[in-house]
Parts: C-alpha cells; sequence; structure tokens
C-alpha cells in the first residue's frame, strides 16, 4: 500500500500573506492620516503668522503717520480684539489637533500589540503544520509496518 499524499502547507502559508498585505495597508493609512494632520497645523500656522505680521507692519505704518483719527484708533483696537480671538480659535484647534494625534498615538500601540498576536498566532500555525507533517509521517511509517506484518 502507498503511503498517503501530504497536503501542502503553503495554502496556510498564503492566507497569512495575505492577512499580513492588509495589516500593513492599514498601516499606511494611519501613516498617511497623521501627516495629513501635521501638514494642516503647518498650514493653519503659517497662515496666522502671514496676518499677524502684515496687519502689524500696517498698523506701525499707520501709527508713525502723523493724526490718526479716533475712528481708525477704533478700527484698530477692533481689529486687535479680532486677531486676540482668532488666536485663542486657533488655541482651541491646537488642542484638538493634539487630542488626535495622542489618539491616532493610542491607535498606532493598539496596532502595534495587534501585530504582535498575529506574529504569535504565526508562529504557533507553523508548529501546528509542523506537528501535523510530524505526525503524516508517523501514520506513513505505522501503515508500511502494518503492511509488513500482514500477510
Amino acid at each position: 500500500m502507498k503511503p498517503m499524499p501530504r497536503e501542502p502547507v503553503s495554502s496556510e502559508s498564503a492566507s497569512l500573506a495575505t492577512f499580513d498585505n492588509r495589516f500593513y495597508g492599514k498601516m499606511n493609512v494611519v501613516i498617511g492620516l497623521l501627516i495629513g494632520v501635521l501638514a494642516a497645523i503647518l498650514i493653519a500656522t503659517s497662515i496666522l503668522v502671514y496676518f499677524q505680521v502684515r496687519i502689524g507692519s500696517r498698523i506701525d505704518n499707520l501709527e508713525n503717520q502723523v493724526g490718526i483719527s479716533k475712528k481708525q484708533q477704533k478700527t484698530f483696537a477692533d481689529l486687535g480684539d479680532w486677531m486676540d480671538n482668532v488666536d485663542a480659535h486657533f488655541g482651541k484647534v491646537d488642542n484638538q489637533l493634539k487630542n488626535v494625534d495622542s489618539k491616532l498615538a493610542s491607535l498606532d500601540d493598539n496596532v502595534q500589540k495587534n501585530a504582535d498576536v498575529l506574529d504569535s498566532d504565526k508562529n504557533i500555525a507553523n508548529e501546528n503544520a509542523a506537528n501535523i507533517t510530524k505526525n503524516t509521517d508517523t501514520l506513513n511509517d505505522l501503515t508500511n509496518k502494518v503492511n509488513e506484518l500482514s500477510p
């Protein structure tokens, strides 16, 4: 009696490789979101600095002129209040972005923990495949011995 052919283990390896590809695809999305948030912070800061410098230089030029009217002084005071409100708003936005950064860091930690668990499961699957192969070889050896002993 011929020994039974073994099933290839490559199907298990292929499914694990497919899962790994999906996992790293999700990591790329998380990294892309983090880069996008950092770019938004940079753009918002650049816009704020641009307007502060531009308005500040105009105020300085006007103050250097002789005879600024009371109406103009009130307008500049209102503009200063508006800039304070803009600064407060960007402070709130900055705090929200910090919260997003901390949540992304937490998500990154969870992804790393899941990757560690997947590596452990992959190792267990490889050990199980090796045990199946060993058991199949043992079964084939026993079958051959039974065939030799039978009349």
